[in-house]
């Protein structure tokens, strides 16, 4: 059992006495801790008789502190203030947090920009980005959520799909007047990437005798054959998702109405992840591809 001396007066007399010294009136105290005056000198004349000591000198216009009252505000300040800190280090610590691994570019260019909705919609969520260019095994690095581009069927996870994804080719708008049809998309200096063949888009287009060009620029990055396009180095084909950035701004103009379905798509994939957080981000995630999603795609 607790002896007397361990027991503390109540936090409410000690958050009165506390303002009432830094005020120097009780109204005053009474306004900022939207209490009364009598709830007010209730608390004052309570702590006094925890501590057996008269704290204030009561007279017309109010109370004035003893020399012992302004030495114990200080220490009670001093107190107070480091409970809140605790209390708010104690609330950050509960406080859940979300890993998420996914492309670079898909982060740079589609996350990103959506960030903002997402604490919105999140306010308590912590979500902790792994941007990582290959393949992660999701439960040996204690990742719960993989925003993955591709075919949907790697092993030992679920994958939930979130979006199709299509393609067109870009390029700088200075460029885009020369380059009108399909024709003289094809025979223009094509950026191109292994992962993101031509020719599903060639195919599209009705160019059916073309095929991937065997010179020109060549990187394996999706995000980076963009950046080349904005540089003017060629004809980028570009995912949809990754390019509406550039798109919106002007920076990159779309050459031709053909778009192409690509055989990938976007997927939220899971482990063996139980985070509680984890059907409602795939649901914002969902619902984010499919508000971004332009309507002149399938053309």
């Amino acid at each position: 059992m607790a002896k007397f001396s361990d027991w503390l007066p109540p936090l409410q007399c000690l958050r009165a006495f506390s303002v009432v010294v830094r005020t120097g009136n009780i109204s005053l105290a009474a306004r900022e801790l939207q209490l009364t005056n009598s709830a007010i000198s209730h608390h004052l004349s309570q702590l006094e008789a925890w501590l057996g000591v008269q704290l204030f000198e009561r007279h017309r216009r109010g109370v004035r502190p003893s020399e012992a009252a302004l030495l114990l505000a200080g220490e009670v300040d001093e107190s107070l203030q480091n409970l809140r800190s605790a209390l708010a280090r104690a609330r950050q610590t509960q406080r859940q947090a979300l890993t998420l691994t996914l492309l670079p570019a898909l982060a740079q260019r589609w996350l990103l920009p959506r960030l903002g909705d997402f604490a919105e919609r999140f306010p308590d969520l912590d979500l902790r980005l792994v941007p990582a260019a290959q393949l992660v095994d999701l439960e040996r690095q204690g990742i719960d959520l993989a925003l993955r581009y591709g075919p949907g069927d790697w092993p030992g996870v679920k994958a939930d799909h979130l979006s199709d994804e299509w393609l067109f080719p870009v390029a700088r708008p200075d460029l885009a007047q020369s380059l009108a049809d399909p024709e003289a998309i094809a025979a223009a200096p094509l950026i191109r990437n292994p992962s993101q063949p031509w020719h599903p888009w060639f195919m599209a287009a009705g160019l059916t005798g073309h095929q991937e060009p065997d010179r020109g620029l060549i990187i394996h990055d999706a995000g980076m054959a963009l950046d080349l396009a904005l540089q003017g180095q060629g004809v980028a084909l570009a995912r949809s998702r990754l390019v509406e950035g550039e798109l919106a701004r002007g920076q990159l103009a779309r050459l031709s109405t053909v778009a192409a379905r690509d055989s990938y798509g976007y997927y939220a994939v899971t482990a063996s992840s139980t985070h509680p957080a984890l059907p409602a981000v795939i649901d914002w995630l969902k619902q984010a591809f499919n508000e971004s999603q332009p309507a002149n795609l399938a053309r």
